[in-house]
């Protein structure tokens, strides 16, 4: 049984830890680096937050989006990029499909133009190469994207911290928390007692 019990703490702190590991480089990246995607292993993970990509993509769906070749990239290919365009500070991404191929004179990429699915009308601003941060891989959780956002938000780091220390504590509750034992019931056996005590009485008054 002690085993089993070894087992099962080993592969829930492993789990813990992991999972703390991916949200606190995720927050760190966010907050202290201002970095608008932080990555890992070289994957994405964003929330789809307007209808422009309808009906391939829905608002509230998470996407992951791998980092590529800027080369390898074709017409058609949905990338995710730094939308400059929106916000001149690099704090805003947006995930369309490109139209364009922009190349300078010596053949290499240097700016995509793209479009949202739902209107299919091509952007008039050119995003740098530079700006690209992926393409998208084809998979997305429905309805997951609106965690992603809630977790790396301020409230959704006071609420991480919490289950994080009630994760870790899960284990001992029963050092804190410990079984009440029930207390046996004396009440017939001291009424036992007193009969005893008055028989042993009556005996003693006869002799």
């Amino acid at each position: 049984m002690k085993k089993i019990k070894t087992v099962f703490s080993i592969i829930w702190y492993s789990i813990v830890g992991l999972f703390t590991i991916l949200v606190c480089y995720a927050m760190i990246s966010k907050f202290v680096f201002k970095n608008p995607a932080p990555s890992m292993l070289g994957f994405y993970a964003f929330n789809v937050e307007t209808g422009s990509m309808v009906p391939t993509l829905s608002v509230g769906d998470l996407i992951i989006v791998r980092k590529v070749d800027t080369d390898n990239l074709e017409v058609g290919d949905i990338i995710t990029y730094i939308d400059r365009a929106y916000d001149e500070s690099g704090q805003s991404v947006t995930t369309h499909r490109i139209t364009k191929l922009l190349y300078d004179e010596s053949g290499k990429l240097y700016a995509v133009k793209t479009a949202g699915d739902f209107t299919g009308e091509e952007e008039d601003y050119e995003f740098l190469h530079d700006d690209i941060l992926g393409k998208y891989t084809d998979v997305k959780f429905s309805g997951f994207g609106i965690l992603r956002d809630i977790i790396t938000s301020p409230t959704g780091i006071c609420f991480f911290i919490f289950l994080v220390g009630l994760a870790v504590l899960i284990p001992y509750w029963r050092t804190f928390f410990p079984k009440k034992e029930k207390k046996e019931d004396n009440s017939e056996v001291k009424r036992l007692e007193e009969e005893l005590e008055k028989l042993k009485k009556q005996i003693e008054n006869k002799e």
